[in-house]
């Protein structure tokens, strides 16, 4: 009976002694490995997370500034006026790579005043920005230039109406010394954040068909009695 006794003493002083004892250098390398593992997972975790949120961030404001941008074009030239220049062409220039129209002035620039409006692709070849220039026709006011999209590879403008010597109407690569405005106007876009060739579109509507300060002889073909 002392014997049990003696090595129940035994070891419950052993596993004392031990419980007392602490970690050894061992554990407490190996818990600070474990730790800095933990802790560099997190570091990464928590970079990543972060450069994630700031892309999607810039993704969200790039889709916002496209779309301000394409609402400010839709109701630019919604508005484009035919003004009739050298009392036979009106005053609109479209290529495949600009186009330059007239347009009212926002309302907070001038009440009704016409200006000129251009827009086009600038920059590098592999970025490049869709850009909206306006200029006041005999004004002070400097030129104003707007991006429209950021970070495009290619941008193609097409015309869509009857131009001379046609009688249906179709789409052309350019509008340059014609009678009247096209009816719409095609801007294709391609930007570099795409991983398919798929293009996107923007198509608006152009409104105005007659110059109200134009007295226009079909005689002559020319438009007179502008004050």
């Amino acid at each position: 009976m002392r014997s049990k006794n003696n090595a129940h003493n035994y070891y419950l002083t052993r596993w004392q002694s031990k419980s007392q004892s602490g970690f050894t250098l061992v554990e407490l390398l190996v818990s600070l490995v474990l730790m800095g593992l933990i802790a560099s997972l997190l570091y990464v975790a928590f970079t990543v997370g972060i450069a994630q949120w700031s892309r999607t961030e810039m993704r969200f404001s790039g889709m916002e500034t496209a779309l301000a941008g394409r609402q400010a074009v839709r109701r630019l030239l919604g508005a484009a006026y035919p003004l009739y220049e050298n009392d036979s062409e009106v005053a609109f220039t479209g290529s495949a790579e600009r186009l330059t129209f007239l347009a009212p002035l926002p309302a907070s620039l001038g009440s009704g005043e016409l200006a000129e409006w251009s827009i086009s692709a600038v920059g590098p070849l592999d970025s490049r920005y869709l850009t909206l220039d306006m200029s006041n026709l005999g004004s002070f006011l400097p030129v104003k230039t707007r991006i429209l999209e950021n970070k495009i590879t290619s941008v193609e403008f097409a015309y869509f109406g009857t131009i001379a010597n046609q009688n249906e109407s179709n789409w052309h690569s350019s509008w340059i010394g014609e009678t009247h405005l096209p009816s719409l106007v095609r801007i294709r876009v391609k930007d570099t954040e795409s991983k398919t060739s798929q293009q996107i579109d923007w198509v608006f509507r152009l409104f105005i068909d007659v110059d109200v300060a134009c007295l226009y002889d079909f005689v002559s073909r020319a438009c007179h009695g502008r004050s």
